[in-house]
């Protein structure tokens, strides 16, 4: 290159003669013979070329020689160097400038490059051959590729979930196929603007009416709504890259926005501050084999590993971190999904699905974490008052996460899958486990500690389903967010759960409708299922299947369901099973109650077998059931043949049996009670 920008007057004139003897000027290499994958031939150039640019443009003595690249562009013909300590972030934004869209640009085999490459306007593909970047710019990402944002558009009303078509003040300007960005006023409690956002593509237009691809996903609720057009850019893929922050850089190592069909493919990313790996309304598109490791802070807002913020249809698989503070978090995004997420090191919620709480229909499958806290999240920090109630957590699936809590004591609050405080629906969770790093010193538990913590009102329903840990506090806790606005009639449904160890496995302060089948621990030192809390509100609807306890805890007959004063209604639904059979009978006594638990039991029969005249508690002869239509045969007497024959006696007006006078249950006959309206009532 230096021999050609130094041609003499006759090489120049034997270039622009009418007949020249040259039609123009083989390179053989840039800096020396060899170094540029082929040669390349430059022409003379017309009036007016574009500026030197050191590899398309070449000024030499009065005259400028161009070459045209077709298809591939290596990196080495505008003089990028190999493995140079030197800032080439000018030599890289000649060749950011150079490039039209759809372009392919590749870079040499496990390099090292300074600087940083910023592509605007222009989709193609960067192969970086597994080179390695480190940036010289700290404001400013280090490898950025962007399409463009256009002015914004108000939108008449709020758009919200399950809406195709909205209309706009303006939709001239608009044009089928173009992405646009939803949003509204939404504000974080700190003050923190932009919050609520939804990517969308445009199926048509009428008028000013806009009509989307899918449905709105979001709720646009607060202050004016509007659009952001953009022009995106399309078929981005950039591969076999590595990043190496220095001490000083903040920006994101790897940044793609506006863009559609994206593929980001083998990045390793390290001593990262900011995003290692971040997409801005990116819609459809994969991130597969990235690498996040040693960020060098992991603060609020540091250390994140991939982030996808406000895209839509993103598909991430084989995702590691190594000390991140989240591995993946996605930021107002929705029908994404990501799998196989590894972490050994987390510091704080290893995958945020709803990082400021707005977003949805995300699936989660397979994370293998160990960390301070959660494995996966979905926070409503975003939510201020006016959005609490409205906005819901809608549409998650996690499945497959195996957690390990380092460093943690079981007796102060944990939770490996948590859903903060945001009203939620059509939730699934299946196949967790989570387990402390070190359980040997727990003693005692109590309910902090839970595999899974949900804390809002249901919206939808909800599946729970295989669920374990070795030693926890309560594997399921089940808050509601307020007593006024839950809804009853969704369902929660709850199966296969185990702790070998735990204080419980289910503890609620307010869900109304549960439905429960394979219940186990091995050692119980609470009880099965807490249903209440003071001040809450108290189901009214439970089921809990007729295999639904292990063979142990049913025979823990006084564990099942732990009841404070604040349970004061009647629970509808299918009575537990609690004792193997009828087989141990109950010898009552003077003054005695016949107590719940004893009523629960596998083939609704309970046999009494008095041992003289007795008389019950003339206020609680029988205790009440929690649940409405409770069955029960009652049997008076023993299976041989009596030598004596005794009666049990019901007081009248009892508060917990429907009789005006005494009830005397004879020797050798069967009662049959249903428990209804608060009382046992003898129906034949």
């Amino acid at each position: 290159m230096a021999d050609m920008r130094n041609l003499s007057a006759s090489e120049i004139a034997s270039l622009q003669s009418t007949n020249p003897t040259y039609a123009g000027v083989e390179l053989l290499g840039y800096y020396e013979k060899g170094d540029t994958p082929a040669p390349i031939i430059y022409y003379l150039a017309p009036t007016n070329p574009d500026p030197d640019d050191g590899g398309s443009v070449i000024e030499t003595n009065g005259i400028k020689l161009e070459h045209n690249y077709i298809g591939h562009i290596h990196v080495s013909y505008f003089g990028l160097k190999s493995n140079s300590v030197d800032d080439q972030t000018n030599i890289l934004n000649n060749i950011s400038s150079y490039l039209s869209d759809n372009f392919i640009l590749d870079f040499h085999s496990g390099a090292q490059y300074y600087g940083n490459l910023i592509i605007k306007a222009k989709g193609g593909i960067l192969n970086f051959n597994n080179s390695e970047f480190i940036p010289t710019n700290d404001l400013q990402g280090v490898i950025r590729i962007s399409g463009v944002k256009l002015p914004i558009i108000n939108v008449v009303g709020n758009p919200s979930f399950g809406q195709t078509s909205f209309t706009v003040s303006d939709a001239s300007s608009l044009k089928v196929n173009q992405l646009i960005q939803l949003e509204d006023k939404a504000e974080r409690p700190d003050g923190l603007k932009s919050m609520n956002k939804e990517l969308l593509k445009i199926k048509s237009i009428v008028g000013n009416v806009v009509t989307v691809y899918d449905i709105v996903r979001g709720i646009f609720n607060t202050g004016q709504v509007f659009i952001t057009p953009i022009v995106s850019i399309t078929n981005v893929e950039i591969k076999d890259l590595k990043i190496t922050s220095t001490t000083t850089h903040t920006f994101p190592l790897l940044w793609v926005e506006n863009a559609e069909r994206v593929k980001v493919d083998n990045i390793l990313c390290i001593n990262f501050y900011g995003n290692a790996c971040r997409l801005d309304s990116v819609y459809e598109g994969c991130t597969n084999n990235i690498f996040m490791e040693y960020p060098r802070a992991v603060s609020s807002g540091e250390g994140y590993g991939l982030a996808i913020n406000e895209s839509r249809h993103i598909s991430s698989n084989n995702i590691y971190g190594n000390g991140t503070r989240h591995v993946v978090d996605y930021k107002c995004s929705y029908r994404c999904e990501v799998s196989n997420v590894y972490e050994p090191n987390g510091q704080s919620s290893c995958v945020a699905l709803a990082h400021n709480g707005f977003g949805g229909f995300i699936t989660v499958n397979n994370v293998q974490t160990s960390g301070n806290s959660y494995a996966v999240s979905v926070s409503n920090q975003g939510f201020n008052e006016e959005n609490k109630s409205v906005q819901v957590f809608r549409g998650y699936k996690i499945n497959n996460v195996d957690h390990i809590w380092l460093g943690r004591d079981i007796n102060t609050y944990n939770a490996a899958i948590r859903f903060n405080g945001g009203d939620y629906a059509d939730i699934k969770i299946t196949n967790i486990t989570a387990n402390f790093d070190d359980s040997t010193n727990f003693s005692t538990l109590n309910s902090k500690s839970n595999v899974v913590h949900i804390e809002g009102n249901k919206k939808g329903n909800i599946e729970v389903e295989n669920i374990s840990s070795r030693v926890i506090g309560v594997l399921i806790r089940d808050d509601i967010r307020s007593v006024t606005s839950t809804v009853s009639g969704f369902k929660s449904s709850f199966k296969n759960l185990f702790a070998h160890r735990c204080f419980g496995l289910y503890k609620t302060s307010g869900n109304l409708n549960m439905s429960f089948d394979g219940l186990n621990s091995f050692t119980l030192e609470g009880h099965v299922l807490q249903l209440d809390r003071s001040g809450s509100q108290n189901p009214n609807y439970i089921e809990i299947s007729d295999k639904g306890l292990s063979q142990t805890l049913r025979q823990s007959t006084s564990k099942l369901i732990v009841s404070t004063t604040g349970l004061s209604s009647i629970i509808k639904g299918t009575v537990p099973v609690i004792t193997a059979g009828s087989g141990s009978a109950i010898i009552p006594v003077t003054d005695g109650i016949i107590p719940v638990d004893r009523l629960y039991n596998s083939n609704g029969f309970l046999r009494i077998i008095p041992t003289t005249t007795v008389t019950l508690n003339s206020v609680t002869p029988f205790e009440v059931s929690l649940f409405e239509g409770h069955e029960v045969l009652v049997s008076i007497g023993l299976a041989n043949e009596p030598t004596q024959i005794y009666t049990v006696t019901i007081p009248g007006g009892s508060s917990s049996v429907a009789n005006m006078n005494d009830l005397v249950l004879e020797f050798g006959k069967t009662y049959k009670f249903i428990f209804y309206y608060g009382k046992w009532r003898l129906i034949g």
